[in-house]
């Protein structure tokens, strides 16, 4: 497993934790590359939830999936779509990054639990909104 943590690009107040799988010199391109799953954990938008985080990201990398947890900003400073957008974000840095980090683009989840799930339902439903690209000043679609 390689394991590292970033800041997508265009936000600030958050971090990701991604697990991704080791390639282990694998010659067949259907056996290095994997989906991937964004796990945004609950706490309703005051804290952001440790067992909703690990836990979830295990279960899912055991199942062959390149993990992202995403720590979303809480509390007075999650106003104005601010999670939404580092999830977005978040979205884009993994789809940008997919073939270097050995990821299926077009095969990217987000599991959501309490106000994580009002997030990824957020994001499900708002993803073409204009303010997103021009806030975070990423393409079309890569946050689809």
């Amino acid at each position: 497993m390689r394991a590292f943590e970033f800041t997508p690009q265009g936000t600030t107040g958050c971090s990701v934790k991604a697990w991704l799988h080791d390639q282990n010199g694998s010659e067949s391109v259907k056996q290095r590359i994997h989906p991937a799953i964004i796990i945004c954990p609950g706490g309703g938008y005051n804290h952001v939830s440790d067992r909703e985080a690990d836990p979830v990201a295990k279960a899912y990398f055991a199942a062959g999936y390149n993990t992202y947890i995403l720590t979303y900003t809480v509390g007075e400073d999650a106003k104005n779509f601010v999670p939404l957008s580092q999830l977005a974000a978040t979205m884009a840095e993994v789809r940008k990054n997919a073939d270097a980090w050995f990821t299926v683009k077009d095969k990217i989840a987000v599991c959501g639990f309490s106000a994580g799930g009002h997030l990824a339902g957020s994001v499900a439903t708002l993803w073409r909104e204009q303010a997103i690209y021009d806030k975070l000043g990423i393409e079309k679609d890569m946050n689809k």
